[in-house]
């Protein structure tokens, strides 16, 4: 296995289960029969909602905003909230302080954190085993062995494919890891820009293109047509892809109070949602049709199989300082960088000053 790929699969991040049970706080000692009565309470002025600006893609690592509206979690806010297609133009938006709290995958973080200080809060799920690549049935490919790693087809191959993707995301990232793998690089295919995943979709299905590179929800789709066959999927080549919880430098350091307890409440959604996942389910189904996303009843409920959201608990140990001085998610986070300045994504100097920096916030490890 060649370098790069050998540098991603070099974390390997393991979150322990979380056991359910009781509160172990003792209940609360009955007043004395002497006691004197309690005071009417004083009514209070209720508080000025907090100006608050969100930011997500359409897809189930934002459905906590959506829970968290529909549960009254998001009551104390002023709040305004924004679905971008992938990280590029999210972070794009970052300028003009569109936003100020949010979730987006990896690669976009990367590039937020070199080209605006974009801060990390928490991770939410891991999308390798959901983000993949598909051919056509009747695709030379598609007939093709797979080798050792589940990936269909040699070098000679892919050799002149034409590859959907949209650069900057993670699909782009994965069509780099797949061709090194093969022993290629971008200049042996044919890349075609869709500019957004949706768009990927939408030209592929249209008869565009050879090769599809995705995420989900639209591999749900795909693997119930005969026509379609999938070719891998990043987790083929034992690469964990998690997406994440940030925010923006300005709200870091202007409002850490806000941004605090929105992470708090963000993750109360998420537990929310994993409480419940037939209830959660059916909300990303609705989310997903108000957001144009491909989805059906059972595509909604392997979500919540393939990519289940991780609670604050599950990230503490992730955050912690651990033997390197530094912590796994800082770790991880570099080598992606690392993977990304190989192919020319990010500079060094980009690299470099993202190393020093304190994009990894310890926010999480205040919850609970």
């Amino acid at each position: 296995m060649k370098k790069l790929i050998a540098l991603l699969l070099a974390l390997v991040m393991v979150l322990g289960l979380v056991a359910c049970g009781g509160s172990s706080e003792p209940a609360p000692e009955a007043p004395a029969a002497d006691a004197p009565a309690a005071e009417a309470p004083v009514e209070e002025t209720p508080a000025e909602p907090i100006p608050l600006k969100i930011s997500h893609h359409p897809y189930m690592h934002g459905l906590g905003t959506t829970y968290a509206i529909e549960n009254g979690l998001y009551d104390i806010y002023d709040y305004t909230v924004d679905y971008y297609a992938g990280g590029p133009v999210q972070n794009e938006a970052i300028a003009s302080g569109a936003w100020e709290v949010g979730t987006t995958g990896i690669a976009g973080a990367v590039l937020g954190i070199t080209g605006y200080n974009m801060k990390v809060l928490g991770l939410l799920q891991d999308e390798a085993t959901v983000t993949d690549f598909w051919c056509r049935a009747d695709s030379p490919l598609a007939s093709a062995e797979r080798d050792a790693d589940g990936i269909l087809g040699t070098a000679e191959d892919w050799k002149g494919l034409d590859v959907l993707i949209a650069t900057g995301t993670n699909t782009h990232l994965m069509l780099i890891a797949t061709l090194e793998h093969l022993g290629l690089n971008e200049t042996d295919v044919n890349i075609i820009d869709c500019s957004s995943v949706p768009n990927v979709y939408t030209a592929f299905l249209a008869g565009e293109g050879d090769v599809a590179f995705i995420w989900a929800p639209y591999g749900y789709s795909l693997q119930n047509d005969p026509d379609y066959v999938k070719v891998g999927a990043l987790s083929d080549l034992g690469i964990s892809l998690p997406t994440l919880v940030v925010c923006t430098e300005e709200a870091y350091n202007n409002r850490p109070e806000v941004v605090q307890q929105w992470l708090d409440i963000y993750y109360q959604a998420c537990d929310g949602l994993m409480a419940d996942p037939v209830a959660g389910a059916e909300m990303l189904l609705n989310f997903s049709e108000e957001q144009g996303i491909v989805m059906d009843e059972v595509a909604s409920q392997q979500e919540f199989e393939y990519r289940p959201l991780w609670s604050a608990e599950d990230n503490k140990p992730l955050f912690e300082t651990n033997e390197n001085g530094t912590s796994d998610v800082y770790d991880l986070m570099m080598t992606y960088a690392e993977f990304m300045m190989s192919q020319g994504k990010i500079t060094q100097e980009q690299y470099d000053a993202m190393a020093a920096s304190e994009f990894v916030s310890d926010m999480i490890l205040n919850i609970g």
